[in-house]
């Protein structure tokens, strides 16, 4: 039996689970290959250090030139909702952070995921995180990059999701303590603004407009998080 999960039109891609072969199948019905195998090279190297600094873990994944399409193992995971606010999802974002340290390696220039937010992670029984979804990875990115992304969009999307053009006080302090127990002490090109920074760094990564947050971001709600991320008390 097969189900399809999602099809993206304007992306061009969709995604099948094959109850018979517990398999998904991301697949593209573009001509151009650059994507799937962008995604297949990050998924592949976020594998192997996965394995070789936290467990071995047996998932494979296979790409199907000739017909465009990737075969994942089936993860049995929970997703969490990316319209839940910072404060409701603090404990899988601080797994998260943890999770980056662990495997990420600490250099000035490393793998950048390109898309990092809470929608992107499965946790397993254990809470273990697990990310997918390596779309607009790049092999060389500055460090912590993928944390900042993560950061800024776990406190916009729930503020979006409900068409406020400003973010609660309550939910920037824990922003502030998060992002300051991360970042302190750390000098990084991308951190006086970060949202243009990202911004682009997005259009070269040909993330559309349209479907990106980044672009969403009210002047306020900008206004909000540099005030915080520049504030060094």
């Amino acid at each position: 039996m097969t189900t399809l999960f999602n099809l993206n039109l304007k992306k061009k891609t969709g995604v099948i689970y094959y109850s018979n072969k517990n398999i998904i199948r991301k697949f593209s019905i573009d001509s151009q290959k650059r994507k799937l195998i962008n995604e297949l090279n990050g998924f592949n190297w976020y594998l192997g250090e996965y394995r070789r600094k936290i467990k071995k873990i047996k998932f494979k994944s296979k790409h199907n030139q000739k017909h465009n399409y990737i075969d994942y193992p089936l993860i049995k995971a929970t997703k969490i909702p990316f319209w839940k606010t910072l404060s409701e999802n603090r404990e899988y974002i601080q797994i998260l952070l943890d999770h980056y340290l662990k495997v990420w390696p600490k250099k000035n220039l490393i793998a950048y995921h390109g898309d990092l937010t809470i929608g992107n992670v499965l946790f397993d029984n254990n809470y273990s995180p697990i990310v997918i979804d390596w779309e607009f990875f790049k092999k060389r990115e500055c460090w912590g990059l993928d944390i900042c992304h993560l950061l800024i969009s776990s406190i916009v999307l729930p503020t979006l999701a409900k068409n406020k053009t400003y973010i609660p006080s309550s939910e920037l302090q824990l922003f502030k303590e998060i992002w300051k127990n991360f970042f302190y002490g750390k000098k990084l090109i991308y951190l006086e603004d970060p949202i243009q920074y990202l911004k682009k760094l997005n259009k070269k990564i040909s993330k559309p407009k349209k479907n990106d947050f980044i672009f969403k971001i009210t002047k306020q709600q900008k206004k909000q998080l540099l005030e915080i991320i520049n504030n060094n008390d």
